[in-house]
């Protein structure tokens, strides 16, 4: 179980200056339980997508602090870790996975991570490194992505993981040279499953929200965040590109029954942002 945080700015920022630092310490203050790894991915001009993880605490981490008051970029995710029983702590199961130009964090548990493979062609699968169910759920939204992020092939993604895998928390942040992902997926006590969420953690554990101004997008996982934050509803993915600088958009996902849901409308940000670095959307 994780914590996430994604952003994406005007003009290039460091994290410091997107939530200032009383934010950032009660963010990386979540590394004393989330003590099993940290990671960063960043667009970086001429480059894609660049990252850095370590298997140390974030707030034990001389690098970890100089990312979050040094690194100046349009767009990152970051991820703390708190591994799932059982799983190594090392570098190939420490977030953010990075493959294709994307990278991804997830916060949750699927207890079939084997059923997953299934779902994956062999050369996908001969491409996993690690253990985890976070790296074959990534490896699944790519290949129904066939190579370009939008909400119809997400959506058909998380189906298939919600049909074959019984997931308790689907939450995650994508991140490619053109556009930013936020995903809310999983169970609250009262629904299918949800009793095992229940006990596992609180059940405000697994919420996402977001906030933003002129200058500045956030989404991330709760557990920090102080006045000012719009919850993210479940089953509902957010999406904000540099092709659409000025809102982002919502769109339903499909739950494990296969049901499609409709679309919601994007919302204006305040301001205008203009596009930040990276290729084309993808």
């Amino acid at each position: 179980m994780c914590r996430l945080l994604g952003w994406a700015t005007r003009d290039p920022a460091t994290l410091l200056e997107v939530i200032g630092q009383e934010a950032l310490s009660r963010f990386t203050a979540l590394a004393c339980l989330h003590s099993h790894g940290w990671g960063i991915a960043w667009r970086q001009a001429g480059h894609g997508v660049c990252h850095v993880k370590e298997t140390r605490a974030a707030d034990r981490s001389p690098v970890f602090l100089e990312i979050a008051t040094t690194l100046r970029t349009t767009a990152a995710i970051m991820h703390l870790r708190l591994a799932s029983s059982g799983l190594a702590v090392s570098a190939v199961n420490t977030h953010p996975f990075v493959a294709d130009g994307v990278a991804f964090a997830h916060n949750g548990y699927i207890p079939d991570s084997v059923g997953l493979l299934g779902l994956l062609p062999d050369h996908e699968t001969a491409r996993l490194e690690g253990e985890t169910d976070s790296e074959r759920y990534f490896a699944v939204l790519r290949n129904r992505a066939h190579g370009r992020f939008h909400p119809a092939g997400i959506q058909a993604g998380i189906a298939e993981v919600t049909r074959t895998a019984n997931p308790l928390s689907l939450n995650s942040l994508l991140l490619t040279e053109g556009r930013l992902f936020g995903i809310a997926w999983h169970h609250r006590p009262g629904d299918p499953g949800g009793e095992a969420v229940a006990g596992y953690k609180t059940p405000a554990y697994y919420d996402m929200s977001y906030t933003y101004t002129a200058e500045s997008f956030v989404v991330a996982s709760g557990g920090w965040q102080d006045k000012g934050w719009s919850q993210l509803s479940n089953r509902t993915g957010l999406s904000f590109g540099s092709d659409e600088p000025d809102e982002f958009s919502t769109f339903k996902l499909i739950d494990e029954a296969g049901r499609a849901a409709a679309a919601r409308p994007g919302r204006q940000l305040p301001g205008s942002m203009p596009p930040g670095t990276g290729g084309d959307p993808s």
